[in-house]
């Protein structure tokens, strides 16, 4: 088992372990292994969902797409954050949700552990 310290940021999100040698390490992205944090923006539309660096790319293509940035500032609040195609509504702590969950895919994919 790996212990894992995450960093929910507002701007930028990030995990660490401490490696075999002692001191912490950050785990990479697992679609881009030279980039160590991730963006705290999420999207979900007719293609799924998308976090972080993958969305921000899509956005240069894309810049109209529906997103959601900045939800840490808004956690506690019983207000709507983000409506998505089904007109489904999201509130801070399921979009962070999903940002922690992409954080936990880059642990799997860079994980030390078996």
């Amino acid at each position: 088992m790996i212990h894992v310290g995450i960093d929910l940021g507002t701007t930028f999100s990030i995990v660490s372990h401490v490696n075999t040698q002692g001191m912490p390490a950050l785990f990479p992205d697992y679609h881009d292994a030279n980039e160590f944090r991730t963006p705290s923006v999420a999207h979900d539309g007719l293609d799924g969902t998308l976090i972080g660096s993958a969305l921000e790319e899509l956005l240069d293509d894309d810049p109209g797409l529906p997103i959601v940035r900045f939800v840490k500032l808004q956690m506690g609040s019983k207000e709507t954050v983000y409506t998505d195609h089904q007109g489904r509504a999201w509130g801070a702590e399921a979009i962070s949700a999903l940002i922690l969950r992409k954080m936990m895919k880059d642990v799997e994919a860079f994980s030390p552990e078996e």
